[in-house]
């Protein structure tokens, strides 16, 4: 990774990093787990980590800290103890609060007459807010029920650079979710910005700060960044990301390459330092053309598989799904059409809700997938089944049992 000087000793980096080694400078891990270095960070810097499988919460561990709640009203209350007595699970519960954000008519909002001071003004009467105000809300609510919450800010979104073959993030990016400890004490991921304004997710930061206030949330939003995705890339842009990756390529190697290894290596060769600068701009230039036309540009094939499969779901049981929809609301409506078996597309959703969002590994995403997969099929055959009942039923409107 390479970090851009902030001024504070913080360092980024991937859930589940269990370590970061940096290039020239130490690295350590304060009292609350983050990552930071000894002195603030002033220049350019770069570093790798290693990433650990997600870690089981200890029964040891003290998690008073992540149930402590402010003083809420009795209202605040009742809405915790209503959605508490319909949930079996922590992830159902979790599931709830976001459906109950996408029925009680949600917005997402960057600006506000008055500034936001109380739990009862969010919930009851602006019903909008951005990502930090969804995310610490959250978190309120499932302490109220009992549920170990904590708020994390990072970044989601970004923009793969196919030059270079790396992903970057300005701080249109910056970005703040919950995340809840499950009933198998692992913490999994929930964002209630996926229901309020999805389009933030979908497009990434960058592109969602062009989608006017008003527009957040509607077809007309959707309709713009499908537009802008689909559209051929202007040559400036283009142009762009491949300055971006060259600079990339010849920083990492400069970053490796440290001035004592290339006085060393000068030395050896008996070459004057500029003729060393403007070899390795050439070979630098050279990698980047090679990454651009030999490299193929990574596809996220199978993330796109399970969406298309349960494309294909909606659309033969229920009506295609618009571009504007996600998934998980055209789920939501298809679980109305078909009451009978409601709780089984709510697990279905759940699934896919975690399947896109959570915090899985390779081998955790890929069960996931496979769960999706079965239990589009038992759904698909019972579908089917009911369709075929119908059919008979409305053949012999005599015929019993049906």
């Amino acid at each position: 990774m390479q970090l851009e000087p902030h001024n504070n000793r913080w360092l980024f980096s991937l859930e589940n990093t269990e370590s970061l080694v940096g290039v020239g400078f130490a690295v350590q891990r304060n009292s609350e787990g983050y990552f930071e270095t000894p002195y603030s960070i002033t220049d350019p810097i770069t570093y790798t980590g290693h990433i650990q499988p997600p870690m089981r919460i200890s029964s040891k561990t003290d998690l008073e800290p992540y149930l402590k709640t402010p003083e809420v009203s009795e209202n605040l209350k009742q809405l915790a103890q209503q959605l508490k007595e319909k949930s079996k699970s922590r992830e159902q519960l979790a599931f709830r609060v976001l459906r109950y954000y996408k029925n009680q008519n949600f917005k997402y909002a960057r600006q506000f007459s008055e500034p936001i001071s109380s739990l009862d003004q969010f919930f009851f009467k602006d019903k909008k807010g951005f990502c930090e105000h969804y995310a610490a809300a959250t978190a309120s609510l499932l302490r109220l029920m009992n549920v170990p919450s904590r708020v994390v800010t990072g970044y989601q979104g970004g923009e793969y650079n196919t030059y270079g073959n790396f992903w970057k993030f300005t701080q249109a990016d910056a970005h703040a979710w919950t995340e809840f400890l499950d009933d198998q004490g692992y913490w999994q991921r929930l964002d209630a910005v996926n229901v309020v304004a999805p389009e933030r997710l979908d497009f990434g930061g960058k592109s969602f700060l062009e989608v006017p206030e008003k527009d957040i949330g509607t077809s007309r939003s959707r309709d713009l960044l499908s537009r802008k995705s689909r559209g051929l890339v202007e040559y400036w842009d283009e142009l762009t990301l491949f300055l971006e990756g060259l600079n990339y390529t010849l920083s990492s190697f400069l970053y490796d390459f440290d001035l004592n290894k290339q006085k060393e290596l000068l030395q050896r060769l008996g070459l004057p330092t500029w003729v060393a600068i403007l070899a390795g701009l050439a070979i630098s230039f050279l990698l980047a053309i090679l990454i651009r036309w030999v490299w193929p540009r990574r596809t996220f094939h199978e993330s796109r598989e399970v969406a298309n499969k349960m494309d294909q779901f909606i659309a033969e049981f229920a009506t295609p799904r618009p571009p504007y929809k996600t998934i998980l609301s055209a789920l939501k409506e298809l679980a109305d059409s078909w009451a009978k078996y409601k709780l089984e597309i709510e697990h279905l959703e759940f699934k896919y809700l975690a399947y896109t969002f959570a915090n899985l590994s390779n081998d955790e995403k890929s069960k996931y997938r496979k769960e999706i997969f079965l239990l589009l099929k038992e759904l698909r055959r019972n579908f089917r089944i009911e369709k075929m009942k119908i059919r008979k039923k409305m053949r012999d409107p005599n015929l019993e049992g049906t």
